[in-house]
């Protein structure tokens, strides 16, 4: 599941008082490239819980392969500021760094 799948999901079972976002216990990670795409970048920004991004790159981050860097390529992980820029439209290197979350890697 892509990063970005994962923060659009909550769970809706009966019961559950907080059901987002969902918790990440990668077994294993499949790293896929894909383009810079920043019309798409910016187009999904509004719709981000960007804390919620950020929790779930930490949960991928302890994932044993990539703690150990076996699974991902050297950067494929960059660091994201703890805040959502003000606008980040307008931040190239923001919108880059954002890798992550709009595109692989999938927890699996």
């Amino acid at each position: 599941m892509r990063l970005l799948t994962h923060n659009l999901l909550q769970c809706n079972k009966k019961g559950v008082t907080n059901g987002f976002p969902l918790i990440i216990r990668p077994t294993k990670i499949k790293y896929e490239e894909s383009p810079f795409d920043k019309d798409f970048t910016v187009a999904m920004i509004p719709k981000l819980e960007y804390s919620a991004l950020l929790k779930a790159l930490q949960w991928v981050q302890e994932c044993p392969g990539v703690a150990s860097g076996d699974a991902l390529p050297p950067s494929s992980l960059p660091q994201l500021p703890g805040e959502l820029p003000g606008k980040p439209e307008d931040e190239e290197g923001f919108l880059r760094r954002s890798r992550p979350w709009r595109c692989p890697p999938r927890p699996r």
